[in-house]
């Protein structure tokens, strides 16, 4: 199949009618079809309905469910999302459920004709759910999102009068007297008279993105996305209420007296597996395995998580939870897919390409990465962090925020290797390099004599991405020592002007955790770019351009011979003869452009990049898609008004809303002052 066949395939799944086809779901809103024999290489589109469907941030064209009787009746059901307008107001975001027909004389080509059934409001654009499928009773099961913003502002997830937050489940064969679908007698909800919508089938989920049924037993397993600490897979019984938003996973939300959520005592259902945020921020749930391309998965019940890339394999009543993961993902996976003889899929939603799952004798490396800092050679003096021959400093304008950490950098190449320029975007490195950051922080803020040695990261480029380890330097600051996961480790720091040190909880990552910022729509390699490097740094001999210096070394391929101050270089954030617009979009840039930019993981319609005119960036004036933060009329950017643009707000807002979202508690101040005078200065929009 040809790579481009497909443009943001987000569901794959099969009609059960015997022919052996694909059918891919394209978020835009069409669905493709294909052969499913190997060598298959045509393509065509079997439904097109982009022209209704809205698919920005987190929406589109979700979900398709064929039929049980799809070969005899050939009906099926898409879920969608939809802006229908509203008198007076913001046109209103809702989920579709739909029914649609296969044409009469092409079995590769659908009706037109559309048959809307159900309509749901959302009150956001995240949180949609999107899944639909037929259970093996015969009805149609909806995964629905508790309608988006963050902490479940609308409190929907234990609200049985709303149809969010919950798994629906209708008989489409047979219509009600008032709806376009009927309801199974044995709903929880199907005789209430409280109020309760008869179309819920178990509730107390957060956004269930993804469910399936289990094609041997029949199970429903669902993967159900956090919020701030943990990611979970539930087993759906009916008329189970599975915790949220009383609770995340094993845990209350938010966080309080645990005798306020006693799941015994509330009748609440706990996840059967669950992982916390040091492992993955976005679960994608899979299937049960019942193909034969990989013996030893089958019964496993298969996940992954979006953000990091990790693939789990668990089998139930076989083993505990995984804790590691069974392999990387080569891209992330926004989606799984089942073909009609069970083997499964995997769905790399930006970079279009669609994978299959199958077992080959290969034997996974051992991981013999050094244990110390001192084992990896890099450094002739650990006392000194004197580099030895080879390991080449370097530097950076505007450093990610980490919470007042005091960084240096090293990068080691690869024998012959060199680094390639780009003038805009992301520069290259081969295979093998190693990138080397040291992290240290003064508890008192600038006073180097505090400074405490906290860890030192190796990132390694390799074929298809980046590799993270950390370690974690002793209290004595003499030796540093390979971390397996994550570890924490607590501060106080005395901020400038400050009268009282703050508590503070530095987060060592684990390793999955670095493919979240080290995004591959980024490049992977976050510093790497023109306008980060183009400075003057001190070797030891005294100060030097950086871009000539590598040049010079033959580190250092494609530098234009233009001079080095004709070229990008962004302002430090500090530099007050630069204007303020420069440093604030510079900030972003460093900060928030590794997810926000096209083709990035965030699924917002956004581009931070420091190139990308201010009109281009999709924040201007811009209605927030996710949460308003509760301010009344807040926009991304309101220009002139700081403390009305969500931009400026999520850069010092809680746990839950903060960006950058990983491993940032304190505010940063320097970038606060600049963003807001950047916003406030600003009179209007520019036209785009």
């Amino acid at each position: 199949m040809a790579t481009n066949a497909f443009v943001s395939p987000i569901e794959l799944t099969h009609a059960g009618d015997g022919s052996g086809r694909i059918f891919v779901v394209e978020r835009a809103g069409r669905i493709r079809v294909f052969d499913g024999s190997p060598g298959a290489s045509q393509v065509q589109t079997f439904l097109d309905i982009s022209d209704r469907v809205y698919d920005q941030f987190e929406g589109g064209l979700l979900g398709l469910a064929f039929h049980p009787d799809y070969s005899q009746n050939g009906e099926f059901y898409v879920d969608y999302t939809r802006k229908f307008p509203v008198a007076g107001k913001p046109d209103q975001t809702r989920t579709v459920i739909s029914r649609f027909r296969v044409s009469d004389d092409d079995p590769d080509q659908a009706a037109p004709t559309e048959e809307i059934l159900l309509t749901i409001d959302q009150f956001a654009d995240n949180h949609n759910g999107g899944k639909v499928a037929f259970g093996p009773d015969g009805y149609l099961y909806i995964g629905m999102g508790d309608g988006g913003g963050s902490g479940d502002p609308q409190k929907t997830g234990q609200d049985t009068t709303s149809l969010l937050g919950a798994v629906l489940r209708i008989d489409v064969d047979h219509p009600g007297e008032v709806t376009a679908y009927g309801i199974p007698p044995d709903n929880p909800f199907a005789d209430a008279t409280d109020g309760s919508r008869p179309e819920i089938y178990a509730w107390g989920l957060r956004n269930p993105w993804r469910f399936s049924f289990d094609r041997l037993t029949g199970a429903l397993w669902l993967a159900d996305v956090g919020q701030v600490t943990f990611e979970e897979v539930d087993i759906i019984e009916k008329g189970h209420n599975y915790g949220w938003s009383l609770m995340e996973a094993y845990a209350c939300y938010p966080p309080s007296d645990p005798q306020l959520c006693d799941p015994e005592a509330l009748g609440l259902t706990l996840p059967v597996v669950a992982y916390d945020h040091t492992v993955g921020i976005s679960i994608t749930g899979g299937y049960v395995y019942r193909g034969q391309s990989a013996p030893s998965l089958y019964g496993a019940y298969l996940y992954a998580d979006y953000s990091s890339k990790r693939f789990f394999a668990w089998k139930k009543g076989e083993e505990p939870p995984p804790e590691s993961a069974m392999a990387l993902t080569p891209t992330n996976i926004a989606s799984f897919g089942e073909d009609e003889a069970g083997e499964v899929y995997l769905l790399g939603l930006f970079n279009n390409r669609i994978y299959k799952i199958v077992e080959t004798n290969a034997t996974p490396l051992p991981d013999t990465f050094p244990k110390t800092l001192t084992e990896t050679g890099c450094f002739d003096d650990l006392a000194t962090l004197t580099p030895a021959e080879g390991v080449l400093p370097y530097d950076v304008n505007v450093p990610l925020w980490s919470d007042t950490a005091v960084k240096s950098r090293y990068v080691v190449l690869p024998p012959g290797g060199a680094l390639g320029y780009d003038a805009e975007g992301a520069w290259s490195a081969p295979d093998g390099t190693i990138f080397i950051k040291h992290f240290a922080i003064d508890t008192v803020e600038g006073d180097p004599q505090t400074r405490v040695r906290l860890e030192t990261r190796f990132l390694v480029k390799e074929a298809g991405g980046v590799r993270g380890y950390t370690y974690r330097w002793n209290d004595e600051g003499t030796e540093a020592f390979l971390l397996d996961g994550a570890d924490t480790r607590p501060l106080e720091v005395l901020r400038q002007g400050a009268d009282q040190p703050v508590a503070l909880t530095w987060r060592f990552p684990s390793r999955q955790q670095c493919t979240t910022c080290h995004t591959e729509a980024a490049g992977g390699l976050l510093g790497l770019r023109s306008g980060q490097l183009n400075r003057p740094l001190d070797y030891g001999t005294g100060s030097v351009e950086q871009l000539l210096a590598l040049a010079v070394q033959g580190l250092l391929d494609g530098l234009p011979t233009a001079e080095v101050s004709d070229l990008p270089r962004w302002p430090q954030t500090g530099d007050t003869q630069a204007p303020a617009a420069d440093r604030a979009r510079a900030w972003l840039a460093a900060n928030c452009a590794n997810c926000h930019l096209p083709g990035g993981p965030s699924g917002v319609s956004l581009d931070l990049r420091y190139p990308t005119p201010l009109a281009d960036t999709g924040v201007c004036g811009a209605t927030p898609q996710v949460s308003n933060l509760g301010v009344l009329g807040a926009e991304l950017l309101a220009p002139g008004e700081p403390e009305r643009s969500v931009l400026w707000l999520r850069l010092q807002a809680g746990p839950a809303d903060r960006m950058p979202p990983v491993s940032t508690s304190l505010n940063p101040e320097p970038a606060l002052s600049v963003i807001s005078e950047w916003i406030g200065a600003l009179g209007s929009c520019p036209a785009p």
